[in-house]
This record gives structure tokens, sequence and C-alpha cells, in this order.
């Protein structure tokens, strides 16, 4: 089973540190992943977030493409509704020059409605608009020129010259969170699906790719961000990172999320250590391994695992993934 890291640029109110800090952190944890044999670091993003979340993950990567040589690097998720495809398509093109054909695309179908609001975007025409705007990107990066006439955009022999390096182009992922229609239209089209625990559809995925005649050992599945810190204990491990983890939650509870948070101190016991309705996975090494271990046969190829919380501090995060990649990733990298 392959691992990644999961990134969420973010400051936090409880402990604010300064952006460059804060980039300048998650560079320093993506560096460590390429050096301990991580197979992809995945970045996301959000707009006009109170917490500053990293809004441009396509610049960011951009920056790791060229400080980086072997790990890959994907979106996760670029929030597609938001964009017009064409510039989708030249930045995907360039991201996958740059990282001399490391890029993986993985797309979301929603974005908040604030967000639509002040991109002039209609909520309800999201799904529409990103599932179009894919089409068209595929068209892009793989023609010499593009016809298009859809619901909502509109090209007339439009020639894209900047082509990727990988062929016919990166690997897509979308997150089908919204409905069996997203993920029966993922299939459909071949693609691969991130954030897999997050929808109840991943387990069925195989059989959907099959109704459309695809594979699925051409696709990947992966986790979506899995709230992790490894310690000398499970206590020790939320001493150093319950507060940052109830932060990064918190953020999607103050937007609606139906499930409320416990209070700190409580939201460490098992019953209540929960990311999006994943199970924290917190503790020693051996500890961590045994929690891990649920999703060993559970259709996963990519366990995507999020280290560094927003304002921890950055020594725990590092101590955590250098004992994950000392003690824990060589026994699940041998898992099939």
């Amino acid at each position: 089973m392959k691992v990644s890291l999961a990134g969420a640029i973010r400051a936090s109110l409880d402990n604010p540190k300064t952006f460059p800090q804060i980039y300048d952190e998650f560079i320093e944890l993506a560096l460590l992943a390429e050096e301990s044999g991580f197979h992809r670091v995945w970045l996301s993003e959000h707009h006009l977030a109170e917490d500053g979340w990293n809004p441009g993950c396509m610049l960011s990567l951009a920056a790791l493409a060229r400080l980086t040589t072997r790990v890959r690097l994907g979106s996760f998720v670029l929030l597609l509704p938001l964009y017009h495809p064409l510039k989708v398509a030249e930045e995907v093109a360039m991201l996958d020059i740059l990282s001399k054909g490391r890029f993986d695309l993985a797309i979301g179908a929603r974005a908040a409605e604030p967000e639509c609001a002040a991109f002039g975007i209609v909520p309800k025409e999201a799904f529409g608009r990103s599932y179009e705007a894919l089409h068209v990107i595929q068209r892009f990066l793989t023609e010499e020129s593009v016809t298009h006439h859809g619901k909502h955009f509109h090209f007339d022999d439009v020639a894209m010259t900047t082509k990727p390096v990988q062929k016919p182009h990166p690997p897509i992922f979308t997150t089908p969170l919204y409905g069996p229609q997203s993920a029966e239209k993922s299939a459909e089209r071949g693609y691969s699906i991130a954030s897999a625990l997050h929808s109840p559809y991943y387990k069925d995925y195989g059989a959907m790719l099959a109704r459309h005649g695809r594979r699925r050992e051409d696709v990947q599945i992966a986790t979506g961000p899995v709230f992790i810190q490894v310690s000398d204990s499970r206590e020790k491990a939320f001493d150093e990172a319950e507060r940052a983890m109830h932060w990064a939650i918190n953020f999607y509870v103050r937007r609606g999320l139906p499930r409320p948070l416990a209070p700190l101190g409580e939201f460490r016991k098992p019953e209540n250590a929960f990311a999006f309705g994943v199970p924290i996975i917190a503790g020693s090494p051996q500890e961590v391994l045994e929690g891990l271990s649920k999703f060993r046969n559970d259709s996963i190829d990519d366990l995507s695992l999020q280290f560094g919380h927003p304002g921890m501090d950055q020594k725990y995060a590092l101590r955590s993934m250098r004992l994950f990649a000392k003690e824990v990733l060589p026994e699940v990298s041998r898992w099939t």
C-alpha cells in the first residue's frame, strides 16, 4: 500500500504563526515526505478562510515541483467549479512539466457557498460546471484543437500548445462525496477517486467501473486525509496535537458540519476522536500501526495521512513523521 502526505497550509487563531512561517513549515514536511519514501504529497485549498487556508494549491505545488525530485505532487483538492477550464488545463500541463511528470489532478466538484458567491458561481451549478470543465480539460491536454459548446463553456477551435509530460494526461481523481451521481459519473469516465473514506461508495467502485467497461486495476483509490500523530503513547500524542486537530475540524463545524465536537480534553477520548467520521490515529508506533490496519483489506491503494495540524509545534509534527517513517511505513508498504 502506498502512503501519502495530505497537506493543508493553515494558521490557527489559537496559536497564530506568520504566513511565511506556516508555508515554510509545510515545505519542510513535504521535503521530509520525499526523503522518507512517501508516495505523494497532496495539497488542499480554500478561499477567504479565517485561518488563511492556502488559497492556491497549484501555485504552492509549483514551488514543491522545483524542490523535489521523486515524490508525486497532487491537488487535493482543486475546487474546480471556481475556475475556468482552459486556465486549469494550462496550469496542469505546466505543473506536469515543472515536476517532470509527477503531477496528479484531484478535483472537488463543490465549493462552500461563500466561496461560490465571491467567485460569482451559482452553488447549484457547481457539479455540472465541474464535470463539464473536467471533460474540456482532458481534451485540451490531449487534442491539438478544441471546439466545445456546452451549458457552461464555449470554445471554437482553441489550440492549447503547452502539453503535459504524462500521456495521455496526468491521472485524474475526483471526490465522490455528494451522492451516487458523482461516483457513477467518475466510474463512467474512468477516474481515480480520492477522499474515499468520506464517501460510502468507494467499496462499490470496482463494480461501478465494470458496468462502464472499465477495470479496477486501472484506477487508484486514496483515503483522503486521515488525521495522525505518532508519539510515545496515545496520551502524549494528543497532548501534542489535540488542540491543533480540534481547530482543524472545527473549521467545518463553523460551516455547518452536523456533528458537533467534544470540548478539548474530552475530544481525545476514543468515542469522540473523529475527523469527519474517520477515527483519528494517534499513539505509539505500534498503536498507530494497529489503528491503520483497519484499512489494510479495504479496497484502498493509498493511505493519505495528515501530519502537521494548524498551529501545532513543528517539532512534534516532524518527530511524528520521522517515527512513522522509521517504525510504521516499512510494514504498511508491504500491505497489498
